[in-house]
């Protein structure tokens, strides 16, 4: 940052599967992200390829990927505990159930609501289906 380069990060959705490990993962990925204070962060959902690991481990039942609403909440954790002004949020990516993108903190009640809006109607409608999610 001092060398005026521009830091980004990436974070991935999912990636701790299910429940409290979730949760905990939002909140981490929160804290360095405040911590870092990187100018962009983007975020992506695991999404297992056939012929990895994790896509096997899914398979056999060792790890059970969260379903689409509980990666908004994760996002919407993430959106919670992120401090820090002009960060540069972009969740578009094609392997995101829900595309949203802004600045945090600026747009971050936006962001919620647009997160909070799917996530408490179980809008399936509003989600992009599984055939039009690609990584």
């Amino acid at each position: 940052m001092n060398a005026d380069i521009n830091l980004s990060s990436i974070v991935l959705l999912g990636i701790a599967g299910k429940g409290e490990r979730a949760r905990e993962y939002a909140i981490a990925t929160a804290e360095i992200t405040n911590k870092m204070k990187p100018r962009y962060l983007a975020a992506l959902t695991t999404t297992p390829v056939p012929g990895t690991v994790l896509y096997h481990k899914v398979q056999k039942g060792e790890f059970e990927l969260p379903d689409p609403f509980d990666t908004l909440k994760e996002m919407k954790l993430m959106f919670e505990h992120i401090t820090m002004d002009n960060l540069k949020f972009v969740g578009v990516h094609a392997s995101n159930y829900l595309p949203v993108i802004g600045t945090l903190q600026k747009d971050k009640a936006k962001m919620l609501e647009a997160v909070n809006e799917v996530f408490e109607k179980r809008d399936h409608k509003a989600l992009r289906s599984e055939q039009m999610r690609g990584f």
